[in-house]
Parts: C-alpha cells; sequence; structure tokens
C-alpha cells in the first residue's frame, strides 16, 4: 500500500546493565511515517535535503573503497564525479523539476555542509508550528511561491531549507495516529517488560516518484564502509524488486504479522484532543452531518486530502439488514 517508512526511535529508561532481567523497564518509542508517491505533487525539499546527504555520505564510503561515484546525478545535490579515488566535483545543471515544467535551469552553486541547529530548551513549538502552518506547504501542499521553493535563495544540496530534527513530522501534516505496543522491528526483536510503543502517524507523507525512486537505489546499492562486515562490497538485506520508475530497488519490509490482543492498539484522533494543523480539523468534520458518521471519515476520507482511493461502504440506513452484508 506505501512505498516506505520513516522511523523516529526513542530509548527511555534503558538498565546499563541489559543482562539483569530485574534492571529497570526497557522502554522504546518509535514514531512511524508512512511515504507514497504521487505524480502530481512537487517534491518536498527536505526529503530532496536529506537525499543529498545521504549521496554524500555514499560517495564518502565509495571513495574510501576505491570505487567511483554514482554516475547518475540527482537535481539539486552537489554530483560527485570521480574515477578511483581522484575527487571531481561540478555542478549539477539538471532541472529541480522537470516532471512540472518548471523553468529552472541551474542551480546555486554555493555548497555548505549540513549543520545541527540545537533548540534552546525554552523552544516555542506552538509558535513555531504557527510559522509553518503561515508559509504553507508541507504533504504534497508545495507550491512554487513558497519560500523553500525560491529560485532566487536555492542553493546546492538544498542549503537553503532550514534543519529540523522533526521537519517530517511537521511535514506530514496530521497530529493524529495509530497506537500499537510490539516488539522491536530489529534482532532480538526483544519487547522488555512494556514493549516498543509504535505511534503510526495517520497520514502518508506524499513524495514525488523520482525522491522514492532515489531512496530506493540508496538502499538497493549500498555499500558497507570499510571496518564492517563485507566491507566495500554491496550489503542489504532487501530482496530484489522493481521500483517505482521502474529503477534498481530492494523490499525491506518485514512481513504482515497477525495482530494480538498484547498489541492494545489504539487510534488517537479527533475526539482525544483538537489538532493544531487546519487540515485536521477540516478532517474531523467529516461525517458530522450524515447518518454514517464516524465511518466515512475511517473508510471513505481516511486521509486529510484526496488519495482517489476511497473504499465504497454499504450506505443503507442502519436498520436494513444489508449493512450485515
Amino acid at each position: 500500500r506505501y512505498d516506505g517508512q520513516i522511523n523516529y526511535a526513542q530509548f527511555y529508561e534503558r538498565p546499563y546493565d541489559t543482562q539483569d532481567p530485574n534492571g529497570p523497564l526497557k522502554r522504546d518509542g518509535t514514531v512511524v511515517i508512512f511515504f507514497k508517491a504521487y505524480e502530481d505533487v512537487l517534491p518536498d525539499p527536505f526529503m530532496d535535503k536529506m537525499i543529498c546527504q545521504f549521496r554524500k555520505t555514499e560517495d564518502e564510503v565509495r571513495e574510501n573503497c576505491g570505487l567511483p561515484s554514482v554516475s547518475t546525478p540527482y537535481p539539486g545535490c552537489w554530483n560527485h564525479q570521480r574515477r578511483g579515488r581522484r575527487l571531481r566535483r561540478t555542478a549539477n545543471t539538471t532541472q529541480v523539476y522537470p516532471d512540472m515544467n518548471h523553468p529552472w535551469t541551474s542551480v546555486n552553486m554555493t555548497h555548505a555542509k549540513l549543520h545541527s541547529a540545537d533548540h534552546p530548551k525554552d523552544f516555542d513549538f506552538d509558535k513555531f508550528i504557527e510559522e509553518q502552518i503561515a508559509m504553507g506547504g508541507g504533504n504534497g501542499n508545495w507550491t512554487l511561491d513558497h519560500p523553500w521553493l525560491d529560485p532566487e535563495r536555492h542553493l546546492i544540496d538544498y542549503e537553503h531549507v532550514p534543519w529540523h530534527a522533526y521537519q517530517f513530522l511537521v511535514n506530514v501534516r496530521t497530529e493524529y495516529y495509530f497506537r500499537v505496543r510490539t516488539s522491536q522491528t530489529v534482532p532480538p526483536c526483544q519487547t522488555g517488560r512494556d514493549g516498543n510503543h509504535y505511534r503510526v502517524m495517520k497520514d502518508p507523507l506524499r513524495l514525488h516518484p523520482r525522491q522514492v525512486a532515489e531512496v530506493e537505489r540508496l538502499l538497493a546499492e549500498r555499500i558497507a564502509p570499510v571496518g564492517t562486515r563485507n566491507a566495500c562490497n554491496r550489503d542489504t538485506a532487501g530482496v530484489p524488486m522493481q521500483g517505482v520508475k521502474g529503477g534498481p530497488a530492494v523490499r525491506v519490509a518485514r512481513p504482515i504479522q497477525k495482530y494480538t490482543f498484547h498489541a492494545k492498539m489504539t487510534f488517537c484522533e479527533c475526539k482525544d484532543w483538537p489538532s493544531k494543523w487546519p487540515e485536521d480539523r477540516e478532517w474531523c468534520k467529516i461525517g458530522a452531518t450524515n447518518d454514517i458518521g464516524d465511518f466515512e471519515r475511517y473508510y471513505e476520507r481516511p486521509y486529510n486530502y484526496d488519495n482517489g482511493e476511497k473504499l465504497t461502504i454499504n450506505r443503507a440506513p442502519m436498520s436494513d439488514p444489508t449493512r450485515l452484508g
């Protein structure tokens, strides 16, 4: 159903001695944002910023292994071109938004390193959200007049896009999520006494197909760094598959697991608290004036946007026995 996912992991109450069964509770928290390719949206500029950093790390690994740079450029990223160990950098003049017929032909030559901004303890998150709402954009709603898409300020590697550790959570534009308790997704897949708490955001992040294709390529062509097992060789646990644009890709998703009552799944939504996002508040109004109520929100219009894949439900009156069919 989705093309991939972004995970934010948090570890708390971790025992110093993991072998001590009587130690403190081992609690893990993971926030999951699914993403999906849509042809009718502009690329998410923050995802492009992250892709440029992934490509930079990829080239550093390949250089340490004596391998040439990846030959395929990515719009807006610094284009590393090496044959052997000699590094030659050139500007990538590929159109940043070719699939949307955008008139830009090149990007600014300025190149800088990604820097992580440390937010002060008194950081006003509510004000930050208000600023994001005022700017617009987010989750497939990007427009060419957004500050991050301004051609006069466009820097190589998307350095004009501010760094924020939780920007993907902001860009998905919803506060509501499904909560479930289950095991960790990586070996040893332990649960601890209180399990791993997952919060899966209600809406997927809408990305341009070229972004999903590049993430697929990065996973499929991953090279193990020097000093690790299988160093300087292809190293992925994924199963080969065809990517969204026909390029290299690997399937890294776990098989679907059966649901048990131990998972304690809960949907946290409109009835629990009012969202700061106007998209959420509009979604909460759906079904308020008809006889099927929440069913329309849950099944026919589950996202804050129209995904064109509505599940039609039986709209017969509640007293009609066909509703059970």
